[in-house]
């Protein structure tokens, strides 16, 4: 074989393997994610009131309003020390309420009918949450029982049922703290209150 023969295949086979090189650079698809790769999740914002002692979860990019209170008219027995709104008013507020007595009632004085007021208080003797209807709920006489605990939050404390207007849950910390959530018809609290851990 000559030179010149020995030239011209040596540049077929560059041609060769450069265009290979070219067109497998131009159809390979896109490289797959590496296994176990995780994909970003949202996370939901947390607030905390160590002072108070509980944390609760809420979505993440929601705004929180705190003001300050010192309302005794809001749950009667006890004094509304502060609240939190959570989003827009009409949405969900989680009040911080303080009770020395271990009583709270979870409509105001003044509200409106037909609804009844319901009102808990501890009883230290059997170490259990107790409910009264002082205005007799159904129409009928008051009665006092042992409270109904509907279920409990991840942080493994107890949520009594309210019967005030829309959609209310309270959640003893102590028996004299508690932290109420109430929708003002705009949202649902069970998030929220599912949500509620103690914090020490």
């Amino acid at each position: 074989m000559n030179t010149k023969t020995a030239v011209i295949i040596a540049a077929i086979i560059l041609v060769i393997a450069g265009g290979a090189y070219w067109l497998h650079g131009k159809g390979t698809a896109p490289a797959a994610p590496a296994t176990g790769a995780e994909t970003p999740v949202s996370k939901p914002g947390l607030y905390v009131d160590s002072a108070f002692g509980f944390s609760f979860a809420y979505p993440l990019g929601t705004k929180l309003t705190e003001a300050n209170l010192s309302d005794t008219s809001e749950f009667p027995g006890a004094t509304a020390v502060k609240s939190i709104q959570v989003g827009a008013p009409g949405d969900v507020v989680v009040y911080e309420v303080s009770s020395p007595n271990a009583v709270i009632t979870d409509e105001p004085n003044n509200h409106a009918s037909p609804i009844g007021q319901t009102k808990y208080f501890y009883d230290s003797a059997t170490n259990s949450w107790m409910v009264a209807y002082p205005e007799g709920g159904d129409g009928g006489p008051s009665a006092t029982t042992t409270a109904t605990v509907m279920g409990q939050t991840s942080g493994g404390l107890s949520i009594l049922p309210s019967g005030r207007r829309f959609d209310t849950r309270i959640i003893p910390l102590s028996p004299t703290k508690f932290v109420v959530i109430t929708s003002g018809g705009g949202a649902s609290t069970d998030d929220i209150a599912q949500s509620v851990a103690p914090v020490k």
